[in-house]
């Protein structure tokens, strides 16, 4: 198996156990000093470092959105770095409100280990309205 195709694998697993809900088995595939960089207009925006940031930042994550799954149409992956292409769904846990939109997470690796992940949304500002509770401009 190339390292690229072992990266892929990690990204796979990474995503199978937090659709599970289980922090402990996502974080173990990645190094201690992981970084999540979520988009500066987002709720939860900001840098996340380490183990308790970015478990603090699942657990936001799964109690911001119900229903959440991530539709995955590419992966694109090298020795150093996977690219998920796809679509995000998910439902407002307040409101009920469902978004859908593009979604490239970019997922950095070295030896075998996530050192950082970069979601980039398709749509950030649908995002924000629908939780707000916007009806004028989130998707119903």
């Amino acid at each position: 198996m190339s390292k690229a195709e072992q990266n892929r694998k990690i990204i796979e697993d990474f995503y199978a156990a937090f659709f599970k809900g289980d922090g402990d088995a996502a974080f173990a595939l990645c190094d201690p000093n992981l970084t999540i960089t979520e988009a500066a207009s987002l709720p939860y925006a900001g840098t996340f470092r380490g183990r308790e940031q970015c478990l603090g930042l699942f657990a936001t994550l799964q109690s911001t959105w119900s229903d959440l799954t991530f539709d995955i149409r590419d992966v694109v992956a090298s020795d150093t770095t996977v690219a998920v292409i796809g679509t995000f769904r998910a439902k407002v846990a307040k409101n009920g409100r469902a978004v859908e939109f593009p979604l490239v997470e970019v997922w950095q690796l070295k030896d075998g280990k996530i050192m950082s992940v970069t979601p980039i949304y398709g749509d950030t500002h649908l995002a924000v309205m629908a939780l707000a509770g916007d009806r004028a401009t989130a998707a119903a």
